[in-house]
């Protein structure tokens, strides 16, 4: 939290397994294969102030992990279904901490994000 205070932005390696790692890189092939990614956006105010947003193209690829993404692919991405999971409680986890010591409170979270660089 000391960090976060001083610098904003916190960064967390992963530290999973070699065989998690495997299996995160299996389905995310599976699903890139299948043609489930879809071209990212990202959105900025027309103007300080505006609500009109304005889209422009992303380098990346994403799937947003939504309640009815994961519902409809439980039997096929169980380990990003499983870390998902674990990055919204380690998240949620903080909450507390984070209201306590920097008077931040989590109510809730967005859906997780998966992106791929295609490098083209």
């Amino acid at each position: 939290v000391d960090i976060l205070r001083k610098r904003g932005v916190c960064v967390i390696k992963a530290n999973a397994d070699s065989q998690f790692q495997q299996a995160l890189s299996v389905e995310a092939q599976n699903l890139w294969d299948a043609g489930q990614f879809r071209k990212a956006l990202k959105g900025k105010p027309c103007a300080s102030g505006s609500n009109r947003v304005i889209y422009d193209k992303r380098d990346d690829q994403i799937i947003w992990l939504t309640k009815r993404w994961k519902d409809d692919h439980e039997q096929d991405s169980k380990f990003l279904i499983a870390l998902d999971k674990q990055l919204e409680n380690f998240g949620l986890g903080l909450s507390k901490l984070l209201e306590v010591q920097l008077g931040l409170e989590v109510r809730s979270r967005t859906p997780g994000m998966l992106s791929c660089y295609a490098g083209d």
